[in-house]
């Protein structure tokens, strides 16, 4: 019931591509239509003859090779059993279950559609060899013989057809096979690794070539017997944790294809005579090995090699030797240390920091008691105080990777900040620097806990290591300005229609401070997760910072606000957003409503943990040239906001000014409109009727009783 064969020689050809090394030999006559029709015979090799001479002298490596395979109609004994074996040889063969050179290929997506997977199914499917190595290389010089054999239960004839073959000759030896030809790759890692997880991966060699014997003596302390080394020559500019492997996961990526590696790192202070193993290592990762974190010292030559262990074959998929360099994660400790216990917020460590201090300290866990290495760490951290906006930035950094850093604030329920400790915003290793937290301090208030956050550091029962918090950035941010002046009045600021993202703002006076209750996380009174704020402004320079959603600082929920349970912050001059993880880039597009209509404002943030800062300047239309505060139209009544450059006397106010503050949309609506009503044209005066051209920034809350006095008191004078 097994095996059948089916050999074909080829026509002689000639050498097309590129260079010897790549060249690929392709016989003329490819691909040979046939078909070629063979009786199944039990299990046994046997030959189609597609006539041919030799092919060019040499040694080939791989090959790529289509048929087209289908079983006799009505068949019910030709059963496709998903594995194919070809072989070249350099005479017929006939009636034999195996010959020299054989290669096994199993069944997959990418080599080829299973001509039939059933009895009695007769669909033409095709088999496949994509760039398979020849195990051992085929010899060529006699004439090629071309041999298949599938798989399937006996008893019935099949057919080939549309065969077509390709041989690529053997690549030349790598040139870094010793010590003494290592490739020297200082230059290029140097310039890549610039600081903790970058990484730097060198050409891949072709190991087709590569010397397949015992490299004796071995000069790997780990593995006795290897083959098919590679070596390289690294001095690296900086001292700090390096790791070297072959590994093929994502963000190292080398094409390595070697199975059964071993790596390892020398000393070659003394060159390659009196090397010095620092490291060796056959600790698997995905696709091949790498070494733990290793110090190098700056200036001194290494030697990396990497190696196959044993002198076995290769391999069909075996091609390709790569190695990578990266620079590993390390703690940098000074003279802050942390105390315990420091398990909670009421137990924090105090510092103070300046930009590049760090803390150091050692957890194994997240408890929040007990103190010692299995409870988590909780720091109280101060930055220096500063003009405008910063964004503040600590990793954590340990070679042994899984510790968490943790911005800790208050919880919050219907508006009402509790006294609970909650999270904020927890670090990740998608974010660039990885595994770090983001906040903002603004101002320059004096205040004792201005510009303070608690932080906490948890482990695993893995991170035996020293972490530190490096305070990695203090960047001044410079806000957007809006793209004209918004009128005083009432105002609205939302996010709704504008963006689909989950948003959250508020607003800062011109220095910076917060204002009570201007601020909002979702829409009031509908289920949508924008924003939409609806306050009175009057004339002055304001910020919005607006977010994804959680934005915390230390205010407690607006009370329109339709979210009031959001995390805050303990501390004054601080801003965060916290909250889940998002999916970058996304869009923080918003829009202010005014009395002269829609300003809108475009925005995407590329950064998990960003806020976006706008300065907002309210200020009255300028002037349109009254006289004196009663002077608000011209000589026909029309207000002087509508008609600029109008007739207007120059003596004092007139009948015009008369009848534009009664008119309909005069002093009696406009005082019906509440805050709504500042800036417009009856809007002449403070509350206290003190006219706003000798009072700026006086209490004014639209047009009413203060505006009617401030006109009759001056209808009858001349012009100021």
């Amino acid at each position: 019931m097994k095996m059948q064969l089916y050999r074909l020689a080829v026509l002689a050809g000639g050498l097309v591509c590129c260079s010897a090394a790549s060249a690929q030999w392709v016989p003329s006559g490819s691909p040979f239509a046939g078909p070629y029709t063979v009786v199944g015979t039990g299990g046994f090799f046997q030959s189609i003859n597609l006539g041919g001479e030799s092919a060019p002298a040499g040694s080939y490596w791989r090959a790529n090779v289509t048929a087209l395979w289908s079983g006799a109609p009505g068949s019910t004994t030709s059963l496709w059993q998903n594995d194919s074996k070809m072989s070249l040889t350099n005479a017929p063969v006939n009636g034999v279950a195996a010959v020299p050179s054989g290669v096994t290929v199993h069944f997959g997506t990418t080599t080829g559609t299973a001509p039939t997977t059933g009895v009695n199914s007769n669909t033409t499917g095709t088999i496949r060899y994509d760039n398979i190595n020849l195990v051992p290389t085929f010899v060529a010089g006699n004439p090629l013989h071309m041999a298949f054999r599938t798989s399937f239960t006996s008893g019935g004839n099949f057919t080939w057809s549309n065969i077509t073959v390709s041989l690529t000759p053997t690549p030349p030896a790598p040139v870094n096979e010793t010590c003494a030809t290592a490739i020297d790759v200082s230059a290029g890692a140097n310039a890549a690794l610039t600081g903790p997880f970058t990484n730097f991966i060198p050409p891949a060699q072709e190991i087709g070539g590569a010397n397949p014997s015992t490299i004796a003596p071995s000069p790997f302390s780990c593995q006795a017997t290897v083959s098919r080394a590679t070596w390289y020559a690294f001095t690296p500019s900086a001292s700090a944790a390096y790791i070297v492997g072959s590994c093929t996961s994502a963000g190292l990526a080398t094409q390595n294809t070697m199975v059964n590696n071993v790596v390892a790192l020398f000393d070659g202070t003394n060159g390659c005579a009196s090397l010095s193993s620092l490291a060796c290592t056959t600790t698997t990762c995905s696709g091949g090995v790498q070494s733990s974190n290793i110090n190098l010292n700056a200036g001194t030559t290494y030697y990396i090699a990497l190696a196959r262990t044993g002198t076995t074959a290769l391999a069909a998929t075996e091609l390709k030797s790569q190695i990578f360099i990266s620079r590993a994660d390390q703690a940098i400790c000074g003279a802050n240390v942390e105390t315990e216990p420091n398990d909670t917020a009421a137990t924090a460590n105090s510092f103070t920091l300046n930009l590049g201090d760090t803390i150091c300290g050692t957890s194994t866990g997240s408890g929040t008691s007990g103190g010692g290495l299995t409870s988590g760490d909780t720091f109280r951290i101060k930055t220096a105080a500063h003009p405008g906006i910063r964004r503040n930035r600590i990793r954590v950094a340990s070679s042994l990777a899984g510790h968490t850093l943790i911005i800790r604030g208050l919880s919050q329920s219907a508006g009402v900040i509790g006294t609970s400790e909650s999270d904020i915003q927890t670090s990740n290793t998608a974010t660039v620097p990885t595994r770090m937290v983001q906040w903002y301090t603004l101002g320059n208030s004096p205040d004792a806990n201005d510009r303070s956050i608690n932080l906490r550091v948890t482990g695993t029962t893995s991170t035996t290591a020293q972490y530190s918090l490096n305070y990695i950035a203090s960047d001044e941010i410079v806000p957007t300005d809006l793209a004209r002046t918004i009128r005083p009045g009432s105002l609205v600021i939302t996010s709704v229609g504008q963006t689909t993202t989950d948003t959250d703002l508020w607003i800062y006076d011109a220095n910076l401070n917060p204002i009570a209750n201007f601020g909002n996380d979702d829409e009031p009174g509908t289920s949508s997760t924008q924003s939409r704020l609806t306050r009175t402004f009057n004339a002055g320079t304001y910020y919005i910072a607006i977010s994804r959603f959680n934005l915390a600082n230390n205010q407690p929920a607006a009370t329109d606000d339709d979210f009031k349970s959001a995390n805050v912050l303990p501390f004054p001059g601080t801003l965060v957003r916290g909250g889940t993880f998002p999916t970058l880039p996304l869009s923080l597009n918003f829009k202010v409503t005014d009395s002269e209509g829609d300003v809108t404002q475009s925005y995407t943030v590329n950064d998990a943990f960003e806020v976006a800062f706008f300065k907002m300047t309210v200020a009255p239309a300028p002037s349109t040239g009254g006289c004196n505060p009663a002077d608000i139209a011209c000589d026909d009544g029309t207000p002087l906001a509508a008609a600029p450059g109008c007739t207007n006397s120059t003596t004092g106010p007139n009948e015009g000014d008369y009848n534009a503050f009664f008119a309909a949309d005069g002093f009696f609506f406009q005082s019906g409109q509440g805050p709504a009503g500042v800036g417009g044209t009856c809007d002449i005066a403070c509350d206290d009727g003190t006219a706003l051209s000798q009072a700026p920034g006086c209490t004014n809350n639209g047009v009413n009783e203060g505006d009617y006095n401030c006109f009759f008191n001056n209808l009858f004078l001349s012009c100021i």
